[in-house]
């Protein structure tokens, strides 16, 4: 059951760039063509119009390059958090049966990847 679990994380986390959105803005050509998410168009526009946004941006970028050359110096291996969201599909069944995993099943599968 747990290699099920693991194939089927594995195949999303992989599987997902190959069905990401397209860069491409729809055209009276192409006007099938699907747009983009709206994070990177709002990011790039509130770098060339926010001062305070690009500065955040920047200090942020600042202190995780420090990090990483502190640890780097140190010689330090340290352990990271990564927020994860699982989008478990399912066919309306309750919680922990059939298709729909239940929440101990996701955390198991995230704690079998570490």
């Amino acid at each position: 059951m747990k290699k099920y679990f693991l194939l089927l994380f594995l195949f999303c986390v992989v599987g997902s760039p190959l069905m990401a959105q397209p860069d491409v803005f729809p055209t009276t050509k192409n006007a099938k063509a699907a747009s983009p998410c709206g994070f990177d168009y709002k990011h790039k526009k509130l770098l060339t119009t926010s001062p305070q946004y690009a500065a955040s941006v920047q200090r942020n970028e600042q202190i995780l390059q420090e990090a990483i050359a502190h640890s780097q110096q140190a010689g330090e291996r340290s352990a990271m958090t990564i927020p994860v969201v699982i989008n478990v599909i399912h066919l309306g069944e309750a919680v922990g049966t059939g298709s729909n995993i239940s929440t101990a099943a996701a955390n198991q599968a995230i704690t079998d990847l570490n």
